[in-house]
C-alpha cells in the first residue's frame, strides 16, 4: 500500500543519499575547483564534468521525490484525521479496514468529567456521564484558571464564554499576614499572554462547570447514579451502580473525585494522611473592586496559616480560601458548614483588611486537607482515572481543576486517534509524570507558607526578594513551569 511505502525509513534513506552526493560534490570542488571559478590552470576533465553534472541532476530528482513523499504522507494523515472526526464514534483501522465503534462511560460529573465529555463530543465519540447527585448545582467557590488550563479552553472554542464569566488579576502578590507588606509580586495581566500563550483568569467553579455542561445534550448525563464497582467482560468494561443497573463501554473513566469508587475498584482502598491543615472557603458579593481587596491573587502568609483572596465573576464577588494548621481533622468533604465567627476567631490579629473582608462573610464551609502519594498506575484494562480520582492534590498551587482539564483534553484526543488500549497507555504515560510533580510541588508550598520561626521566615522572604529581582516569574509560587505546559501541543499519532 502507498501508506506503507511512504515511511520514515525511505525518507531517511533519501536524506542519506543526498548527504553522500553532497560529500562527493564537495570533494569535486576541492580537487577541481576551476570548473566553478575558472582560473589559469587545467580544468576538470570532461568525463568528470559529465559525471559531476549527472550527480547534480540526480540530487535534484531525489529532492523532488522527497518533497512529493512528504506531501503525500501529510495528505494521508489529514485524510485519516478527517475520517475519524466525521464518522461519529468510529476510529478507522487502516490495516484491516474495520470500523471500531467507540463508547466511553464517565463516572463523575465534576469539572474533569464534563470537560472530558465536551472533548469527546467535539471528536464525535459517544459518551455518557454518570453523576451521583440528583442535579448539577451551585457548588464550590473560586477557581484560578492558570494559562495552562486556559489554552485548552481556547482550543475548545470556549474562550468567549470564559471571558464573560471571569476576572483577570493584575498579579500574584505575597503579603505579610499582619503588616500587609508585599514580599513578592509576579505580574500576570501584562505578561501571561506573552510568556505562556494564554491569560491567567479567575472564575467561580459553578460557572466554569456550566461552560462544559452547555456543550452536552441532556441524554449525555445520567443523574442519581452512584457507582459501586467495575468489572471487565472481554474487551469491554462494565460500570456497576447502586440501583443494580450496569453500563458497558469500550472505556470507563473514573472522574469521581477524591473518594473515587473506580480507583478503589482498580487498586483497593487507599489510606489518606491528614496534613494537619483545615481549610475554609467563602464567597463575598461586591459591586466591583473594593479598596480593601486589591485586584490580585493575594497570598497572605502567617505563622501556621495562610489566606488567599481574589475576585471572580467579573469582579462582582471575592473568593476566600483560608488555611490553618489544626490538631484535629475534619472530613474531606467540601460541604461541612462552619461560621463567620469560627473563621474570624481562627485568624484573629491578622491584617485589618482581612478582618473587614471576613466580617462580610455569609455561608462558610470547611474541610480537612488530606494528602496522598502519586499513584504508580492509573489504568487497568479498559478502565482509567482522571482528575482528583487519579491525582488528588493539595490546593497550594491552585492546580486541581487545571490538571483535570489537562487530563480531559489529552485523553479525549488520544481516544480519537487510536483504539482504547493504545490511547490509555499514551494518556497515562503523558500525564502521570506531570501530575505527580505538581502533587509533590504543592506539598512543598504548604510547608513554606506556614513558617513560624523568625529566622526561617527571614530566609524565605529574602529568597522571595532575590528571586523577584532576577525573574518575577520564578519567585513566590515558582509556578512558571506549570503555566508553560501546553496540552494542546500533545499529539498521539493516529493509529488503529
Amino acid at each position: 500500500m502507498l501508506a506503507s511505502r511512504i515511511s520514515n525509513r525511505n525518507i531517511f534513506r533519501f536524506n542519506n543519499d543526498i548527504s553522500s552526493l553532497d560529500v562527493f560534490i564537495s570533494n569535486c570542488k576541492e580537487k577541481w575547483y576551476t570548473i566553478l571559478e575558472p582560473t589559469e590552470g587545467i580544468g576538470m576533465p570532461l568525463n568528470i564534468q559529465i559525471f559531476y553534472h549527472i550527480c547534480l541532476l540526480y540530487k535534484g530528482f531525489i529532492v523532488l521525490f522527497q518533497k512529493i513523499f512528504h506531501i503525500a504522507s501529510s495528505l494521508l494523515v489529514l485524510i485519516r484525521s478527517r475520517l475519524v472526526s466525521r464518522t461519529h464514534n468510529v476510529v478507522y483501522d487502516f490495516a484491516s479496514k474495520r470500523k471500531i465503534a467507540m463508547q466511553v462511560g464517565i463516572i463523575g460529573g465534576g469539572i474533569g468529567g464534563v470537560a472530558l465529555a465536551s472533548v469527546l463530543r467535539q471528536k464525535q465519540i459517544a459518551c455518557r456521564v454518570f453523576e451521583r447527585a440528583p442535579a448539577f448545582g451551585e457548588i464550590g467557590a473560586g477557581v484560578q484558571m492558570t494559562p495552562n488550563a486556559v489554552k485548552i479552553i481556547r482550543a475548545l472554542g470556549l474562550m468567549a464564554q470564559m471571558e464573560a464569566i471571569s476576572f483577570t488579576p493584575h498579579a500574584v502578590l505575597g503579603r505579610n499576614w499582619k503588616s500587609g507588606r508585599v514580599m513578592w509580586r509576579t505580574p500576570l495581566m501584562e505578561t501571561c499572554q506573552k510568556l505562556y500563550g494564554a491569560p491567567f483568569l479567575h472564575v467561580h467553579r459553578a460557572d466554569l462547570h456550566d461552560i462544559f455542561v452547555r456543550q452536552l445534550s441532556p441524554d449525555d448525563v445520567v443523574f442519581g447514579a452512584r457507582c459501586t464497582g467495575i468489572r471487565h467482560e472481554g474487551d469491554k468494561a462494565v460500570a456497576l451502580f447502586e440501583d443494580g443497573s450496569t453500563f458497558k463501554a469500550d472505556v470507563i473513566v473514573g472522574a469521581d473525585g477524591i473518594h473515587s469508587a473506580v480507583r478503589t475498584a482498580l487498586f483497593g482502598q487507599e489510606a489518606a494522611r491528614f496534613t494537619g491543615h483545615m481549610c475554609w472557603r467563602a464567597v463575598v458579593p461586591c459591586n466591583g473592586v473594593v479598596d480593601y481587596v486589591s485586584p490580585d491573587s493575594s497570598f497572605w502568609l502567617g505563622p501556621a496559616a495562610h489566606v488567599v483572596t481574589y475576585y471572580i465573576r467579573r469582579g462582582n464577588a471575592i473568593n476566600i480560601v483560608a488555611v490553618s494548621e489544626a490538631p484535629h481533622w475534619v472530613d474531606e468533604s467540601w460541604t461541612l458548614p462552619s461560621s463567620r465567627e469560627e473563621l474570624m476567631a481562627t485568624f484573629a490579629g491578622w491584617h485589618p483588611n482581612l478582618q473587614r473582608l471576613f466580617s462580610q462573610v455569609g455561608d462558610v464551609f470547611k474541610w480537612g486537607l488530606f494528602d496522598r502519594d502519586p499513584l504508580s498506575a492509573w489504568s487497568k484494562g479498559r478502565v482509567t482515572l482522571l482528575g482528583d480520582a487519579a491525582h488528588p492534590m493539595l490546593p497550594f498551587l491552585s492546580q486541581g481543576a487545571a490538571m483535570a482539564i489537562e487530563d480531559a483534553y489529552v485523553l479525549g484526543n488520544a481516544l480519537a486517534a487510536a483504539g482504547a488500549e493504545k490511547a490509555l497507555a499514551f494518556y497515562e504515560a503523558e500525564r502521570r509524570p506531570r501530575t505527580a510533580r505538581v502533587q509533590l510541588e504543592a506539598r512543598k508550598r504548604g510547608e513554606t507558607y506556614h513558617l513560624s520561626s523568625r529566622f526561617d521566615v527571614w530566609k524565605r522572604d529574602l529568597s522571595y526578594l532575590v528571586r523577584g529581582l532576577i525573574n518575577p516569574q520564578k519567585t513566590g509560587l515558582k509556578a512558571d513551569w506549570v503555566y508553560d505546559y501546553d496540552a494542546t501541543a500533545v499529539h498521539m499519532p493516529i493509529t488503529a
